[in-house]
């Protein structure tokens, strides 16, 4: 479905045969409910929460829905320049009587709890860090301003936790995959400032981004100073 509507990775149908095929009757439908892709990983993240721990994504194919579905949500959203924000147009929520809706409370946050799950279940499974990583080298910023706005979101809650070695393990295990990387962005970033500098709609995107590995900086630097970061400064 995600290569039908020319995403990437995994989409939902809204109505399913037994094929995956989408046999909605009615195409507006079938086109703009795409929240049930993160709604089935809601009810996955649920389960693993509440119900019978991590065991589920270690089942043939679980841990691969998480994945690529986060990948699908982050082929989904699109920059919007004038605002300088991430959104996502054109949908349908629940509520069926309204479709092509922009920017919905529903869908906007399930997305974002697809993305959210996708990195912490990477802790405990692997991939999904090496493939946000990977995207880096992209050169795509609509691709790479959306996995560092998701850093973002997941680093922040850093600056008001209570300190403890479970904290602290997991500050490590995020700067272990994306210190370097992170660090390697935004020296590349700094330099093609240096190349734009007379091109203000360049230097825009450009300093967005430097703007946010800021943001995750901080975020991970805030509880104690790590040696990556003493050793990089």
């Amino acid at each position: 479905e995600a290569r039908t509507a020319r995403y990437m990775r995994a989409m939902y149908p809204w109505e399913s045969g037994r094929t995956g095929v989408d046999v909605c009757p009615g195409q507006i439908y079938a086109d703009n409910q795409q929240h049930i892709t993160a709604c089935v990983v809601y009810a996955m993240r649920q389960y693993c929460y509440g119900v019978g721990g991590w065991g589920l994504l270690e089942e043939d194919g679980a841990w691969e829905v998480v994945r690529e579905t986060a990948d699908f949500w982050v082929s989904r959203v699109q920059w919007r320049e004038e605002e300088g924000v991430f959104v996502i147009d054109n949908v349908m929520d629940p509520d069926e009587y309204h479709a092509r809706v922009n920017n919905s409370a529903f869908t906007n946050s399930a997305a974002r709890v697809n993305l959210e799950f996708a990195i912490e279940a990477a802790g405990k499974f692997g991939g999904v860090s090496g493939d946000m990583v990977s995207k880096f080298e992209t050169g795509n910023f609509h691709v790479i301003n959306g996995i560092l706005q998701t850093a973002h979101s997941l680093f922040k809650r850093y600056r008001y936790e209570m300190r403890s070695d479970e904290l602290f393990t997991e500050i490590k295990f995020v700067i272990q995959n994306f210190g370097e990387p992170l660090t390697v962005l935004f020296e590349k970033l700094l330099g093609l400032a240096e190349q734009h500098a007379a091109d203000v709609n360049a230097l825009k995107v450009v300093f967005n981004s430097l703007v946010t590995i800021s943001k995750c900086f901080y975020s991970l630097n805030v509880q104690d100073l790590p040696e990556f970061f003493e050793d990089n400064m």
